[in-house]
């Protein structure tokens, strides 16, 4: 999403200034702080997205605003939710909406914006005006959001905590918000305060907190974010912050848990206040603690995912957003929002420890003694080039039982929508009820008779996946080969007595065992500490339940687990079990920004790993003889522990694959899903 921002190809500058009219915190009672607690604005000190809605509409309304052949512009309740969740700052947003659905005229007039130079103009015109009508609306219908001053006020009263505010928006209307909100006094008392015009790229870039953490002197595993959106979540991902999310009543709620968020809070609760206090300093940043502490108690927070009590579990009090939803939001211009909502394993419960796959031999001959770190291993596209394979596969089967969907005809998937779909869904079930719900339910060689009941599709799905995994253990045979630098890499892992190391699919066992035992080799297997197919787990990735069963199987924290995956779904599950992770995107991928979801380092698509001379990833780059913490930074421009630092992906570092250029193109599933 952040592809649209106008600012995307400006340098990072250096310490941003506070907004002029902000008084300096020469009341801040910080001294020496163990942690630091910085909030977002809009959203989340003051419920603003309504009134930042009607402001742009006034002042499209008040410019006469109309886009040749479509009509005038005006942004819906719907549309503007799905926006503010995509987007991050207000010129973004319009020049997203205009590159995405027309350059609009002044007054219903013919000459519309082409150069660059026209459309900053009219950008920077409608901004202004908006703003105006902004400081109205905001006078009379702010007010601050259940438990956002309470929190506030306890972080400034300790003088061991920092606490700031760093939100996208202009700094003039973000004032506007804080003088009136939050009030001077407490501001003149902050350690940081900045706005969007503050820092040279807008989130989902993480500048703002990164420069928050350079003013406060802490490590980002010490500063706690404050967000209500997927932007901002993804601000505070890119900075390796810890994020909690207090979603606002009019978001339209996404897994943010999927997507990283340590804790969840209801959406019409928010922090809480008074008797209802749900997140606390006391419980946030307990005295004497090394780390926060994300378990609030009543099912709104804890350090996992789904577990008991948790978000997405049954936990009285909590906000669930782990549910499919009940309808699909898209945007005016077609985008399904949530991608993962589609996952039909989103309401099974987390089960207990898996159990390692039958047939994959336990690991009697691992070498592993008091690990310091963990290196995890996703199957299809990161051992093994597969996705071309199952593809193959699945339409075998299809051709095999004769599919057809009434109205529609045979069933058959492209290289290009199995590219999609590989990277939205996880497991091969997940994937055929995707299609299936949303392209209708097929037929067996044709005949009229479709699955109706959850049984009989279930039904369908089985006999179709047993299907394609025999004719996908033939295709693997004859054409699977290990993808450059993994098995070299597992070899490094299994030779060091402080590293654990394990391999963990959302495959089918049967179809996994094929694949680890025909590239990777019983030897190897059975010196692994973990092995765990999509079989062992109750809930497949996006969920992150698959890493955390590994974490616990090799008893360490999560921080310690390096996870290597290929695409979004796998990365999803690793930042949910909040374990950093290493991308080697396939061939066969459409590359979407992996940086910009939380990937600490992306590999070159051809490269992967790398080999011999080429060797790219090593064990010693990453887990450095007494280091306490990985290392990404693999050199060559191909990694490192930032985002869109000097040399990393997503800058102009040699080597490197760069993923930050706006696509050339849409890539669309047959149902319509923008990837």
């Amino acid at each position: 999403p952040d592809q649209f921002d106008a600012d995307a190809n400006q340098r990072s500058g250096g310490m941003a200034v506070r907004p002029a009219g902000a008084t300096a915190p020469k009341g801040s009672n910080t001294k020496n702080p163990r942690f630091a607690l910085l909030f977002d604005c809009d959203g989340v000190i003051v419920e603003t997205e309504e009134l930042h809605r009607k402001a742009y509409n006034a002042s499209f309304k008040h410019f006469g605003l109309v886009i040749p052949g479509k009509g005038k512009v005006e942004w819906s309740v719907e549309y503007y939710d799905i926006l503010a969740n995509t987007v991050g700052g207000g010129k973004p947003k319009m020049r997203y909406h205009f590159d995405n659905n027309g350059w609009p005229s002044f007054f219903g007039g013919s000459k519309v914006p082409r150069t660059d130079e026209e459309k900053t103009k009219m950008v920077d015109s409608l901004q202004d005006m908006k703003t105006e009508f902004y400081k109205g609306i905001v006078e009379s219908q702010a007010e601050a959001r259940p438990g956002v001053l309470r929190l506030i006020d306890e972080a400034i009263a300790a003088p061991d905590i920092a606490v700031g505010i760093c939100s996208a928006a202009t700094k003039e209307g973000f004032l506007k918000v804080v003088n009136s909100i939050v009030g001077p006094d407490r501001l003149s008392r902050l350690d940081v305060v900045m706005a969007g015009d503050d820092v040279t790229k807008k989130k989902p870039d993480p500048l703002i907190y990164n420069l928050a953490r350079e003013k406060v002197g802490l490590p980002a595993s010490k500063c706690v974010v404050i967000e209500d959106s997927l932007v901002g979540l993804r601000a505070a991902m890119g900075a390796n912050m810890p994020c909690v999310i207090t979603p606002c009543p009019s978001s339209d709620v996404p897994d943010f848990r999927a997507h990283g968020a340590r804790a969840v809070m209801d959406v019409n609760v928010g922090l809480g206040d008074g008797a209802g206090a749900v997140v606390t300093l006391a419980k946030l940043f307990p005295p004497n603690a090394t780390e926060p502490d994300f378990d609030f108690g009543g099912g709104y927070g804890s350090s996992g995912y789904g577990s008991s009590g948790g978000v997405g579990s049954s936990g009285a009090g909590s906000y669930s957003v782990s549910a499919a939803p009940t309808r699909v939001t898209r945007g005016a211009d077609g985008v399904v929002y949530d991608p993962d909502q589609f996952d039909a394993d989103a309401n099974q419960r987390s089960g207990g420890m898996a159990v390692r796959p039958a047939g994959a031999t336990a690991p009697k001959g691992s070498n592993t003694k008091n690990p310091r770190f963990a290196l995890l291993f996703d199957c299809d596209g990161v051992i093994v080039e597969t996705e071309e394979l199952h593809r193959k596969a699945y339409n075998a089967s299809f051709k095999h039982f004769g599919l057809v969907i009434p109205g529609k005809g045979k069933v058959e998937w492209s290289v290009e929508y199995y590219d999609i779909l590989a990277n939205t869904v996880g497991g091969g079930k997940p994937k055929m009820r995707y299609h299936f719900d949303n392209n209708g339910w097929p037929s067996f060689f044709g005949g009229s008779k479709v699955p109706r009941t959850d049984e009989e599709k279930t039904k369908m799905v089985d006999s179709l996946q047993d299907m394609k995994t025999e004719f996908y253990k033939g295709i693997v045979e004859s054409q699977a080969e290990a993808r450059p630098g993994v098995l070299r890499l597992i070899d490094e892992a299994i030779a060091a007595p402080d590293i654990a190391v394990g391999i963990c699919s959302a495959a089918t066992k049967e179809g996994f065992l094929k694949v680890v035992n025909s590239i990777v080799g019983p030897d190897r297997l059975s010196r692994l500490d973990v092995v765990m197919a999509g079989d062992d787990v109750t809930k497949k990735k996006p969920d992150p339940l698959i890493y955390n069963l590994a974490r616990e199987k090799v008893g360490l924290p999560a921080s310690k687990c390096v996870v290597i995956e290929d695409s979004l779904v796998g990365l999803r599950a690793a930042m949910g079990a909040n374990m950093p992770c290493v991308i080697t995107p396939c061939p066969s991928s459409d590359v979407p920004d992996f940086r910009a979801h939380g990937a600490r380092a992306v590999m070159d698509v051809n490269v992967g790993l790398g080999d011999g001379a080429g060797a790219v990833v090593t064990l010693a780059k990453l887990f450095p003889p007494n280091a306490t913490e990985p290392d990404f930074d693999f050199g060559g421009g191909y990694g490192s522990s930032g985002y869109g630092s000097s040399g990393g992906v997503g800058s102009s570092g040699a080597g490197s694959y760069s993923v930050s250029a706006a696509p050339t193109r849409v890539t669309r599933g047959a149902d319509g899903v923008v990837y």
